[in-house]
């Protein structure tokens, strides 16, 4: 009520005989959002008014503007977590259904590729995994990831009017600088998958001197190219709905040709000679071509081809 009163006061009265509710409950209530954050004046004999918003990625707002039918439907919201992936499984272990979205304003654990630390402040990102049970075998199960970078690129870029790219595996950069990495999890039960955790870390209102100096050559912030602070929820719910889309679409037609056709035409990777880590193994090598189902194919220096399914691209230079 107060948010939709737009700024204007909302009186006890009013709100008692909406909700069939006294007013010392309705200012328990009040004391509440005001913990959250919320800016809500009271003044007597003229009720409450909310005075601005901030920016909140809770399930209400969230919700405020989402458009997806499954993604998102429930929300777990987390002021501070260890790890957004991790609260995840621990949700799909319980058998939460799929499309149950974890979204924290704060990671003290945040994870990227060979746990390396991914820092996630709080107020100035979107700390978020998604709950997916997808019909695909484990082979298949790559495709998510270039799917969800897919789906991330094109919102970005919509909210940007800024083409955003793909390094692969699943890092989205704008004029080379990392703005968002995501992580996929697979849990499998002999060559049955349970469930896939898709974790997405964005940078969106951090100024890029806000950043640790060791970052700020090498990643960047949405607000840096849209040149003003971004309601989260907002960006969140686009994200869902996009990401949804591509998802029932690919993997109720079993055809995943558009989704790579994008991968490949914004990706960064393809065409260079680059040195990469999979595994104890290390191998340099021009960038050829990238599969169906997003391995690397890779020409060699010895002029072996090899395909690369998971890895860590140490250099890389335009041929």
């Amino acid at each position: 009520m107060l948010k939709y009163a737009r700024g204007e006061y909302v009186s006890s009265r009013t709100i008692c005989e909406t909700f069939q509710t006294s007013r010392t409950a309705i200012w328990k209530h009040v004391q509440s959002l005001q913990k959250q954050g919320y800016s809500v004046e009271a003044v007597p004999s003229k009720g409450y008014r909310l005075l601005e918003m901030d920016d909140f990625v809770s399930a209400y707002e969230i919700k405020d503007y989402i458009q997806a039918k499954v993604f998102g439907k429930l929300i777990a919201y987390r002021e501070s977590v260890d790890s957004t992936n991790s609260a995840a499984r621990q949700l799909a272990d319980q058998g939460e259904p799929e499309g149950t979205l974890v979204i924290a304003d704060e990671q003290t654990h945040g994870r990227g590729r060979f746990q390396r630390k991914w820092y996630s402040p709080a107020k100035s990102g979107i700390w978020m995994s998604l709950i997916l049970r997808p019909n695909l075998s484990i082979v298949e199960a790559p495709r998510l990831t270039v799917l969800t970078a897919v789906a991330v690129a094109k919102t970005l870029t919509k909210l940007s009017n800024q083409q955003a790219y793909i390094k692969w595996p699943n890092d989205i950069l704008f004029d080379g600088k990392k703005v968002c990495g995501i992580l996929t999890e697979i849990n499998v039960e002999g060559n049955q998958i349970n469930y896939v955790i898709v974790g997405i870390g964005i940078n969106v209102n951090l100024r890029q001197d806000e950043l640790p100096i060791s970052l700020q050559p090498s990643v960047c912030s949405l607000q840096s190219f849209v040149h003003q602070p971004l309601k989260r929820a907002r960006v969140v719910a686009n994200i869902l709905s996009t990401l949804e889309d591509l998802y029932i679409t690919c993997l109720k037609s079993g055809d995943f040709t558009g989704v790579m056709n994008y991968f490949k035409i914004h990706n960064v990777t393809l065409g260079h000679v680059v040195e990469i880590q999979s595994g104890s193994s290390r191998l340099a090598g021009i960038v050829e071509d990238i599969d169906d189902y997003g391995a690397l194919v890779i020409r060699t220096t010895d002029h072996q081809i090899k395909k690369i399914y998971s890895g860590d691209i140490l250099s890389s230079s335009v041929q």
